[in-house]
């Protein structure tokens, strides 16, 4: 395109303002511009018609990879974040933890369900078990350092149905946290795979049920 960047903008800028909602959703469905908006950090104080960016987000069913907080309003945020309006992400997931419940780096470094979990933030709680197959590939195998799992809550990531067995095995080679007793675990297979790894503890009650 021979348009500059600032032509570029201020075209995007109007086309948000004054086009109907319809219309820009047509122009999405034939263009990259649902990616656009999604890159897009100042969106959100990108006009100043909060209904019309609201109604944009939600008819294009926009996933944000980052907010800039300076340019978002207090009512756009909640809006983004109750309607689930962003990708799981490391970035958008701390911003949402900080601004609206509970943060504890260590904690989300080193156990990183649990921080998520106990976090306060029940929409986000909630959108993060509703994707919890993307959420454990995107951001919870990929933390380097997320190897101390609570005993409880790695339990709780074993017996769930919301998670393959591939991944779960994922979870297992990775953590070192061990389990007490290999019997809480549902299903056989992923109890023979925690004491294949030697992530369980050395009970008598282990050795007995399997």
């Amino acid at each position: 395109s021979t348009f500059t960047t600032e032509k570029k903008d201020l075209y995007f800028r109007l086309l948000n303002e004054f086009a109907e909602v319809n219309d820009i959703k047509n122009i999405s469905n034939l263009s990259d511009l649902k990616d656009v908006i999604s890159n897009r950090k100042d969106f959100l104080g990108i006009i100043g018609d909060k209904e019309k960016l609201k109604s944009i987000i939600k008819t294009l069913d926009i996933k944000f990879n980052d907010l800039n907080m300076d340019e978002t309003s207090n009512e756009m945020f909640d809006f983004i974040y109750e309607g689930n309006f962003y990708k799981i992400n490391n970035r958008m997931i701390v911003l949402i933890m900080k601004l609206k419940g509970e943060f504890n780096q260590a904690d989300f470094d080193i156990k990183n369900y649990y921080s998520v979990i106990n976090s306060k933030c029940n929409f986000l709680i909630n959108y993060i078990n509703q994707n919890l197959e993307e959420y454990v590939k995107t951001i919870y195998l990929n933390i380097e350092t997320n190897i101390t799992e609570d005993e409880r809550v790695l339990i709780e990531l074993l017996n769930t149905d919301k998670l393959s067995d591939e991944t779960k095995a994922k979870i297992i080679t990775k953590t070192n946290t061990k389990i007490s007793l290999v019997g809480e675990i549902k299903a056989l297979e992923i109890g023979n795979l925690l004491l294949k790894e030697s992530k369980v503890k050395p009970l008598w009650d282990n050795i007995i049920t399997y």
